[in-house]
């Protein structure tokens, strides 16, 4: 669980970073609505949720629990190691 709920975050804020340059290659900048995408009035509070996900998964591989996705999954899809 902890896992997903850092991919969550990390999903958010990675939105948050690439929505403009988005709707601008798209040509959708002016659209109304668009800023609403990256506009985040939350963004200090996605930022302190996403550091207590990372926390807990930190906390869970100490904890000894198989984390899925691991540094050794990723090997096997070909992924790059972090």
């Amino acid at each position: 669980m902890a896992f997903e709920g850092l991919q969550d975050y990390l999903g958010s804020l990675n939105n948050l970073a690439t929505a403009p340059d988005m709707l601008s290659q798209l040509e959708l900048s002016e659209v109304t609505g668009s800023e609403d995408l990256f506009s985040a009035a939350d963004k200090e509070k996605m930022l302190q949720d996403a550091g207590e996900a990372h926390e807990s998964l930190v906390d869970t591989r100490a904890s000894g629990v198989e984390i899925p996705y691991s540094r050794h999954h990723r090997q096997d899809i070909g992924g790059s190691c972090l």
